[in-house]
């Protein structure tokens, strides 16, 4: 996720990988322009409870959003210039990838869980779940990688308007993403050495094993 916060300190805009979301702060009125420009700074902005004490978020689906050739004649389109708000608000192809890598990457984790709780019955289980995990941390690192190279892009980095330039910075939602991506790392080396530990036993067990057979005379 990334925020924009316009420079009057009244709007706050969050554009998501698939939801755009707006907080409008010029409804609480008897507040001057300068407290909101102080209140509502850069690092006072986008924390997860924000909900519980500011003013409700407005919000759209990106799918529902869309531009015609009249809007981007309008917005004086150009391939060299720096992108504005409305663009922000579209399906792009870089959000797009790092969405279904993030899909991936839960499904792969939702299907390690089912696995292991199978795992006390069937060795097997064990080593299918531990490449379940491989696959959903290396499909959520990618992701969030993409999402990093192209968010810190100046294109997408920087919003120009007719009242100002502004620039967006990571939300909390990526950086909760990354300490998952910490904790998925850890369970997919736990689980590939609670697999080779599973299978090297069922090894070293039939080398150890001997059959006594007592014949009668």
């Amino acid at each position: 996720m990334q925020n924009q916060t316009t420079s009057t300190g009244r709007t706050e805009h969050h554009h998501g990988l698939w939801l755009d979301c707006k907080r409008d702060y010029s409804y609480d009125y008897g507040r001057s322009k300068e407290y909101y420009a102080t209140l509502h700074r850069h690092f006072d902005l986008a924390r997860p409870f924000d909900q519980f004490w500011l003013t409700a978020l407005n919000c759209v689906f990106k799918f529902d959003y869309w531009l015609d050739e009249k809007d981007w004649y309008e917005l004086g389109y150009d391939e060299n210039r720096l992108w504005g708000d409305a663009y922000q608000h579209l399906f792009l192809g870089w959000k797009i990838a790092t969405l279904v890598a993030n899909l991936i990457s839960t499904i792969c984790a939702i299907f390690a869980i089912i696995f292991l709780i199978f795992a006390f019955c069937h060795r097997l289980c064990t080593c299918i779940a531990a490449v379940l995990v491989v696959i959903s941390v290396l499909s959520s690192i990618a992701g969030n990688l993409l999402f990093f190279m192209f968010a810190s892009d100046q294109d997408n980095n920087i919003i120009k308007e007719e009242e100002g330039i502004y620039e967006q910075h990571f939300g909390w939602s990526f950086w909760i993403s990354l300490f998952s991506n910490i904790l998925m790392l850890i369970c997919s080396i736990t689980g590939c050495i609670a697999t080779k530990a599973a299978f090297g036993k069922n090894r070293s067990e039939k080398f150890m094993k001997i059959k006594v057979i007592i014949l009668d005379t």
